[in-house]
């Protein structure tokens, strides 16, 4: 607790940017571990690296990079565990990024499931695993919320431990 009452009035605004980067799951391709990782470099960096040590930065940059890339692997296994090809995932990835781009936030999201479901449809001709593969996108995707969430926790856990101890 000592080295945050150090930085003061800026420690305690970037601890609580830190807890508004909870968010950022429920917002879609809102960075959220990102910003809890930015956030907790400069609170290191201000306090000259010795507030928070180099095994807490090394694990909240692999949690940062788990939490930030989670989205598009969980939707991929999503996709996968459903039956739909190689092909769906890249129809999911392409119309997802469309959607974000003319249609933000929800876009990527709805882009995400009509790519795999089409895709899957122009390659099967099966309206029912064309139903599965774009639930399946819909699973990745809810899964993928949902580890965002825990992993940016387990980065704030790991911040305050950093910093307390």
């Amino acid at each position: 607790m000592g080295h945050l009452l150090q930085i003061g009035l800026f420690g305690l605004t970037l601890l609580l940017m830190i807890i508004a980067a909870l968010a950022g799951p429920f917002l879609p391709f809102v960075p959220g571990p990102a910003i809890i990782w930015v956030l907790a470099l400069a609170y290191s960096f201000l306090g000259g690296f010795a507030s928070l040590g180099i095994l807490p930065l090394l694990i909240l940059t692999v949690l940062m990079i788990l939490g930030s890339t989670s989205g598009l692997w969980l939707q991929a296994l999503g996709v996968k565990a459903t039956g739909g090809s190689i092909w769906s995932i890249l129809g999911s990835l392409v119309l997802g990024f469309l959607g974000l781009l003319f249609f933000p936030p929800w876009g990527a999201l709805i882009g995400s499931v009509i790519g795999a479901f089409a895709v899957e449809w122009l390659r099967t001709g099966d309206p029912q695993a064309s139903m599965r593969t774009g639930g399946g996108t819909l699973a990745g995707y809810l899964v993928a919320t949902g580890a965002e969430l825990v992993i940016s926790l387990c980065m704030i856990a790991t911040f305050v431990a950093g910093v307390l101890l």
